[in-house]
This record gives C-alpha cells, sequence and structure tokens, in this order.
C-alpha cells in the first residue's frame, strides 16, 4: 500500500486532478514552445521586427527629384566658379593656361598681330599689291566670320586688285584655300599659272611676293605657301618655281 501511494506521488510530478471532474490534466513545462503555435510566434515575431528595423524609402519620383537637384546645385557652383576665375585672371592681363584662340581673334590679326577693327562686325585687312616695281599696301574690310572664309575673301581682293593692273589674267582664279598652322595650301586654276608664264620672271615674282606677304601678314601663324594647279601639286620652276613652298624672309 505504501508503494502505490509512491506510485501516484510519482505521477503527480506533472498532473493534477480536475476540481470539477475528476479527470487528470498533464501540465506542460512553460518553457517548452506548444509546436501548434510555434510558427505563429515566429511569424509575428519576423514581422514584428521587419517593420521597427527598415524604414520606408521615400517614393521614387521624390528621390530623382531630390538628386537632380543636387546634380543642378553642384553644377551652378562649378560654372559659377570657373566664370569667377577667368574674370580674375582678364582683369590681371592674363589668360588661363591652355587657352586656345577662335577663329574670330586669328583672323583679327594684321601687321603687328592685331587687325584694326572698323565698323561693328567687319574686320580690316591690308593688301600687298604690286604696282610697278614695288608693293603698295591697300586697306579693305571684310565681314567677320570663319577665319577660311576671310581668307577667301581677301584672297580674292588681292587677285582682283592684280588684274586690274595686268598683273593677271582676267580668269585666273583660286579654287580652294585651306591652312594648317603655318602652312597655307591654294589651290589655283589653269589661268593663273598661264598668267604667271605670261609674264616675265621679275613681275611673276613680286606677284607671288604680294600674294605670300597679303596672307602671312594678315592671318598668323601663316608663313608658308604651297601653290596647286587645278587640284595637282604645282612642279613648274619657270618663270618661278612652284614647286617649293614661298615664304617671306623674315625682316622683308
Amino acid at each position: 500500500m505504501f508503494g502505490r501511494k509512491k506510485k501516484q506521488t510519482e505521477e503527480y510530478d506533472d498532473e493534477f486532478d480536475s476540481p470539477s471532474r475528476g479527470s487528470r490534466i498533464r501540465m506542460r513545462d512553460p518553457r517548452v514552445r506548444d509546436p501548434r503555435t510555434q510558427d505563429e510566434d515566429l511569424e509575428t515575431t519576423y514581422e514584428w521586427n521587419d517593420s521597427e528595423q527598415s524604414p520606408k524609402k521615400a517614393p521614387l519620383i521624390f528621390r530623382v527629384l531630390a538628386w537632380s537637384a543636387l546634380v543642378m546645385l553642384f553644377f551652378a557652383g562649378g560654372y559659377g566658379g570657373m566664370s569667377l576665375l577667368f574674370k580674375h585672371m582678364e582683369s590681371r592681363g592674363g589668360r588661363p593656361g591652355g587657352y586656345v584662340a577662335t577663329s574670330r581673334d586669328v583672323s583679327a590679326q594684321v601687321s603687328s598681330g592685331q587687325a584694326a577693327q572698323t565698323n561693328a562686325g567687319r574686320n580690316a585687312y591690308s593688301l600687298f599689291i604690286p604696282v610697278e616695281n614695288d608693293l603698295v599696301i591697300q586697306e579693305v574690310s571684310v565681314e567677320s566670320g570663319i577665319a577660311e572664309d576671310e581668307m577667301a575673301q581677301i584672297l580674292d581682293f588681292f587677285l582682283t586688285s592684280a588684274k586690274e593692273g595686268d598683273w593677271l589674267d582676267s580668269a585666273a582664279s583660286n579654287l580652294q584655300i585651306f591652312r594648317s598652322g603655318e602652312w597655307l595650301y591654294l589651290n589655283m586654276n589653269g589661268a593663273f599659272l598661264k598668267s604667271l608664264k605670261d609674264r616675265n620672271a621679275d613681275k611673276a615674282r613680286l606677284l607671288l611676293t604680294g600674294l605670300v606677304k597679303t596672307m602671312s601678314e594678315n592671318f598668323p601663324p601663316v608663313l608658308k605657301v604651297k601653290f596647286y594647279i587645278d587640284g595637282k601639286e604645282a612642279l613648274d620652276k619657270k618663270p618661278v618655281d612652284l614647286s617649293r613652298p614661298w615664304q617671306i624672309p623674315k625682316g622683308a
């Protein structure tokens, strides 16, 4: 009998009598999670942690606008800073390093390197026209524009003046003009070459000297002029040598 009570006592370690029906109910250790609700608890915990640790992002349109405003702010600051730098250097009489002259800067130079600016939008140039045994300076002006266009106009002025003095045939003309650094390439027509051959060597030499001086004095850094005839390199050496580039000696 003593042994039976001991057995019942051992069973009461995890059971107790129901006061209502007298049946026994097993007590669950509170440290052990009920497997029926374990998944729900984990899901709830996961959802709570996610909402607490991950803040909501702003709508895409607002983020795009914010980045655009930031980029524009940096751009405006850089542009304003460079403008102030250029103004400061110009006020001190200098130009920023790496300054590249525009076609307007180059074409607006004559003789000493600076062309006289006449009326608004026009540039003045000097032509060296052959007259008898010398060169006479003739002033002309053209509309300011692309350097090569102004060069072509000045060359046409020179050829026209030379024709009036019977230094060239009326059909002589320039077909193309191209500049590369110190070199100027002139593609003349066949009538130009015929005009040189119809004159003596002295007249042809003075004519070419006036032409080369006109182009080099007005459009630095041009120093050498190479002649082509109807698109082909000129190889004629009489009455003057056209096979080599023409250049005005320094100080001449």
